[in-house]
């Protein structure tokens, strides 16, 4: 019998081990956390009334019908220290087409009333639907102050087009993607 100078193998902290058991092969996966991080779109970059199209292409991301704003609406002003997205003046949406593999996109939004994220595949279907709670207040409230953000994360692998629409003001504060 030889005696083994081997020293036993330590993952690094960038593996994660789950649920080993004695005896079992272990098995090593990636750390959710880092293996898929957020990647954080603000809005800072852009100027008031800018149309917005291509400027986060090198994101992957596309937007049609989108202009930058800082509302005058004080439900809206209250929240926002820098510039928002939301349709352009002829539009009830704005559409995010999705020209890289995202598995999943986070929208922060603020409106009035429901607002519908549609994904839809590259042939046109319809992928996933999901719509806001309405907001508690209205335009004719009392109390325009308790407006507030909403996120909302959709699963998006499958899909190239994000519709957002609604049938009253809202504005984009902020995007999240997930590769």
């Amino acid at each position: 019998m030889g005696i083994s100078t081997k020293m036993p193998s330590i993952p690094s902290p960038d593996i994660w081990i789950p649920n080993q058991q004695t005896g079992a092969v272990p098995t090593f996966e990636p750390r959710p956390s880092l293996a898929n991080p957020w990647h954080l779109i603000h809005f800072r970059c852009l100027h008031d009334y800018e149309r917005v199209s291509d400027q986060f292409h090198l994101l992957g991301v596309l937007f049609e019908d989108a202009i930058a704003v800082r509302p005058s609406n004080p439900a809206f002003i209250r929240n926002l220290r820098h510039p928002a997205i939301m349709p352009t003046a002829r539009c009830k949406g704005l559409k995010l087409w999705l020209e890289q593999p995202i598995r999943q996109l986070q929208v922060v939004l603020m409106g009035y009333r429901s607002v519908t994220l549609t994904t839809f595949n590259g042939e046109g279907h319809s992928t996933a639907c999901f719509s806001t709670p309405e907001c508690a207040s209205s335009a004719l409230a009392p109390h325009p102050a308790e407006l507030r953000e909403q996120v909302v994360t959709l699963e998006v692998s499958a899909a190239c087009l994000v519709r957002i629409d609604a049938k009253a003001p809202f504005v984009v504060t902020k995007l999240g993607l997930q590769r």
